[in-house]
């Protein structure tokens, strides 16, 4: 099992690391192209700690009663079928915490971010490849306009200073 490594100080983690664990160097965790179990449960802390547990699309809190209150983690730049060997894939930049839950995010907004795929991409739910999501704001629920940024849980103001989405879907 390949550990998660700090980016600051290269100290690893196993299993035994609580949700949401920093190093004590001061950054967050880092981890490869395909995350091992233990990494995904820190993943997920990590995006829904950023979000407050909510959908970061529409705001619905997510419990997990529901299909639609499940959250699942959506890659903004696609992961492809076959998957992948980049680990800039799973940067925090790169991932946002979505509703839509158990069957595989084809509904809630899970699903509409794969199915309107050109509103998706014109808010920065999906980037296009080759291009960086460390650089292409997202819009959130609320209409805020933000980065994400790439090892830290936060949102970041954009290079521009736009924060506000005008012209945004009603959700």
């Amino acid at each position: 099992m390949s550990a998660a490594r700090c980016p600051g100080c290269d100290r690893g983690f196993g299993p035994d690391v609580p949700d949401g664990e920093g190093c004590t160097c001061g950054r967050l965790w880092s981890w490869g192209a395909h995350p091992t179990i233990e990494e995904w449960r820190l993943i997920r802390s990590l995006l829904a700690g950023r979000s407050q547990q909510h959908c970061e699309r529409c705001g619905v809190y997510l419990d997990g009663r529901t299909m639609t209150t499940t959250a699942t983690v959506h890659h903004r730049n696609p992961r492809g079928m076959g998957g992948t060997t980049d680990p800039a894939i799973n940067h925090l930049c790169n991932m946002v915490l979505l509703c839509g839950g158990k069957l595989g995010g084809v509904v809630g907004c899970h699903g509409d971010t794969e199915s309107d795929r050109a509103v998706a991409e014109a808010t920065g739910w999906l980037v296009p490849m080759g291009m960086d999501p460390a650089r292409v704001p997202i819009v959130l629920g609320s209409g805020r306009r933000v980065l994400l940024l790439t090892d830290v849980p936060e949102y970041a103001r954009p290079a521009d200073g736009v924060e506000y989405f005008l012209n945004r879907r009603a959700s």
